[in-house]
């Protein structure tokens, strides 16, 4: 039924905008206005038999301005129109939606009517606007008459509207208001003492509209003792009339049921912090002849503790504690007297745990169970049937090795764990000096071990704390420290150190004796005692000979020398490949065809490696230097880098045999192969070589420059020119 009529006459803009202290929102341009809002009603036409009801004051009515955005909107003012009536409120130009109501569109009552009106209205600039608007009853109005012969056969009967799952209005027999529930799906049950046993009658849900007036009116058939239940709807337009006849045998006997869902088999639950709790944990209750009372115990100190009582009955709990249950998670819908189906759903509870940080000392534990009674009087007891929710600690672990922490980055991160949430497990670092707390990336997640990306861009031999912390508890974190290690650079790395040395070698032929001396170069200078670099000229450079020759190139050279023709500073290292030989011609065919080799160790008289490697305790990614290459033949340099443990294990490689020719200087970078990542580095060895080949090609007569731009004609082969050698910590 459409009780009452409100008009929200008036909204008018005014242009320009005007001063006033009560104005809400000034416009911010000049294409604003001003909205003013006047709200009237009306009464209407009664239903046929219904007293006229007292109209709504429209002070009282709830007055909402909505400015719209696209498919959003956003509330720019409310307040109750009593406060509103006669005040200007600001507005920019655009599309605006008013809205008003009065009372809960969800509630259902004898004094709950709802009403509301909306209208969609747009403030344009220099132009004044009238909107107005029709206020409706928005909820369904429902009455229930009883008649004579159902008060003759039956002496205790009720009725219950139902409007959906979770509204309902209880009419007694005696009852004649009018009563409020929610548009939808509406039924009518009649529950009737039968014979010292409570039966109840159904009748089948219909769907109503906002604005509809419902009657039901219930009688008996004396002929054929069924009920009859006739439904009249009245919407001030259209009349309705539906009759309903349910045989009288029609009863459930059942007691209360109470069923746990989202429980385990014994109705426990345990509830990690951080949890995401996806399935709702809810008793549902069936109770064929209505439900009469529900007590729920609660056994639980945490509780108790926060003011929820040890005994409720939801049917009738008071609206304080109903406040209370509700804060801590509790929900319940169904106990109005007389309803079938009602359920209580902990959800919540568990939810409100899962966010909450686990408490050693106070553990939560809460044991619930139930009572039904019905309308009949019949009654189930939940008993061991009850659930029981508790908080349990998560469980993680981590550890770090000393080999995690390398010179820029730690690597390896692992947190295992068998309890909880990985989501919320997170693994931090900082710098212990200072610095603030940040995460590292996760890599992947098998189930029971996170595994983490490399944590990079940190400062060398510096010390960082890292932990494990689940949730945000702090209090709770697994933390450690680790030093990383020195982002270190092998010695004369930019080949600027050098000392020459003259090389005497004699020459004895019958009545012809002597010697020759020749320059030969070391890669470090004369003051230096920590000495890193060794070359193999002495196998290019024997200590005697049987000839005289016309170029003594021919017979004796070095394999290494420096040049000034560098990359950067003021020195660089050449490599090449000589053939040498006491009856050696420009010709180049015969002789000892040697590759130049520079390397990290020492070497003996004979030019070979005595010692390899250097004492080193860094690990680096990459090996990387600046490089010229003049290939003979076709010719490809080689490069052969190791890492070693203490105890001598090959723990990384880095090697190429495929160093290609380049005219001008380019920048080759060679990565570390770890074979095995958990042994820190103790020793480095490194070397280069003119070519790969095992045998050198060698061009007779060949002129080089070397040392200080000196000039030498001989017999040589590809050349290697290196300069600017870089270790890279990643």
């Amino acid at each position: 039924m459409r009780r009452m009529r409100f008009v929200l006459a008036g909204l008018t803009v005014l242009l320009p905008a005007v001063s006033c202290t009560d104005t809400l929102e000034k416009a911010a341009a000049e294409d604003g206005g001003e909205v003013m809002i006047t709200l009237s009603s009306e009464a209407r036409v009664q239903p046929v038999s219904k007293a006229g009801s007292a109209q709504v004051p429209t002070g009282e009515f709830t007055v909402e301005i909505f400015k719209l955005d696209g498919e959003s909107e956003v509330r720019l003012y409310r307040d109750s129109y009593s406060n509103t009536e006669g005040k200007t409120i600001g507005l920019n130009t655009g599309d605006y939606r008013l809205y008003a109501y009065y009372g809960d569109p969800d509630a259902a009552g004898f004094d709950a009517p709802y009403y509301a009106a909306q209208t969609p209205f747009t403030v344009q600039a220099g132009q004044a606007e009238t909107v107005s608007a029709v206020a409706k009853l928005s909820n369904v109005m429902v009455t229930v008459e009883f008649g004579e012969t159902l008060r003759l056969d039956y002496p205790e009967f009720y009725a219950i509207v139902r409007s959906g799952e979770d509204a309902s209005l209880q009419f007694g027999k005696d009852e004649t208001r009018e009563g409020y529930v929610p548009a939808g799906m509406i039924s009518l049950e009649l529950y009737a003492n039968v014979d010292g046993t409570w039966k109840y009658f159904p009748s089948e849900p219909e769907e109503y509209s906002p604005n509809d007036y419902v009657a039901f009116r219930v009688d008996t058939e004396p002929a054929s003792g069924e009920v009859s239940l006739k439904i009249t709807v009245d919407d001030s337009v259209d009349l309705v009339e539906k009759e309903v006849s349910i045989p009288a045998s029609m009863l459930p006997q059942n007691a209360p049921e109470v069923t746990f869902n989202g429980f385990t088999a014994d109705g426990t639950v345990e509830i990690v912090e951080g949890q995401d709790i996806s399935a709702s944990m809810k008793a549902d209750i069936v109770a064929g002849a209505g439900v009469a009372h529900c007590i729920m115990e609660i056994d639980s100190d945490c509780l108790s503790a926060l003011g929820v009582p040890s005994e409720v009955d939801l049917v009738s709990v008071d609206g304080s504690v109903a406040d209370i249950l509700k804060a801590n998670g509790f929900r319940w819908a169904g106990f109005s007297s007389g309803q079938r189906l009602a359920f209580i759903d902990i959800t919540g509870v568990a939810e409100k745990l899962a966010s909450e940080v686990y408490d050693d000392e106070n553990p939560f534990s809460a044991t619930v169970r139930f009572t039904v009674e019905d309308m009949a009087g019949q009654q189930t007891v939940s008993g061991e049937q009850g659930f029981t929710i508790s908080a349990v600690k998560p469980e993680f672990s981590f550890s770090v090795q000393p080999t995690d922490a390398w010179a820029r980055s730690i690597r390896g991160m692992e947190i295992g764990y068998t309890v909880g949430n990985p989501d919320c497990l997170k693994l931090q670092y900082k710098a212990a000096a200072d610095g603030e707390w940040q995460d590292a990336g996760l890599s992947s997640d098998s189930g029971s071990l996170l595994s983490f990306n490399n944590i990079s861009g940190l400062t060398p031999e510096t010390e960082y704390q890292l932990r494990a912390i689940y949730n945000g508890n702090e209090a709770a974190a697994v933390q450690t420290s680790l030093t990383t290690e020195a982002a270190a650079q092998v010695g004369n790395s930019g080949f600027e150190e050098w000392q020459t040395s003259e090389f005497k070698f004699t020459y004895d032929i019958p009545f012809i004796g002597g010697e020759h001396n020749i320059d030969w170069y070391h890669p470090w200078s004369s003051e230096e005692t920590d000495i890193w670099w060794a070359v193999n000229s002495r196998k290019t450079m024997p200590s005697s000979t049987s000839i005289i020759s016309d170029n003594w190139n021919w017979v004796r050279f070095p394999t290494v020398a420096y040049t000034t023709e560098s990359c950067q500073g003021s020195h660089a290292a050449v490599v090449y490949s000589v053939n040498v030989g006491d009856w050696l011609t420009s010709a180049a065919l015969v002789g000892d065809r040697v590759a130049g080799e520079l390397f990290i160790g020492t070497a003996d008289d004979s030019g070979n490696h005595s010692s390899e490697g250097h004492s080193f305790g860094s690990r680096p990614d990459r090996l990387e230097f600046m490089y010229k290459y003049e290939s003979n033949g076709g010719e490809t340099f080689s490069v052969h880098a190791e890492l070693y443990s203490e105890d001598g294990t090959v723990i990384a490689t880095a090697s190429t045999d495929s160093g290609s020719a380049s005219s001008s200087w380019l920048r080759f970078s060679l990565p570390f192969q770890y074979t095995d990542k958990d042994r820190k580095a103790a020793k480095i060895y490194m070397s280069f070589k003119s070519t790969s080949a095992s045998r050198p090609s060698v061009t007779g007569n060949k002129v080089i420059t070397i040392a200080d731009n000196a000039q030498y004609t001989g017999n040589f082969g590809s050349v290697l020119y290196l300069d600017d050698l870089q270790l890279i910590y990643e």
